[in-house]
């Protein structure tokens, strides 16, 4: 096993040093991302997500941005289109 605390609809991504990946929120709702180094064996939090997590998560080939999903329990969206044709 490589990690043992990932978020069901959260995901992963490998590179060559290691694996980034979502964790499962915690008692305050908090996620975050973590990265797991192959050669020290090491999981350091890069950043903490609030919020709910959806599936997916991107890295940058720099390994300077990250994109992952979140969604709201309720509510509506709406959008206001003038002159409509």
């Amino acid at each position: 096993m490589v990690v043992d605390s990932l978020y069901p609809q959260g995901a992963q991504v490998l590179v060559a040093q290691g694996v980034y990946f979502i964790v499962k929120p915690d008692e305050k709702g908090v996620s975050s991302i973590r990265f797991k180094d192959f050669a020290t064996g090491l999981i350091r939090t890069i950043v903490p997500i609030e919020g709910n997590v959806s599936s997916g998560l991107a890295v940058s080939p720099d390994r300077r941005s990250f994109l992952y999903c979140t969604y709201n329990e309720g509510g509506s969206y709406l959008m206001l289109v003038e002159n409509f044709r």
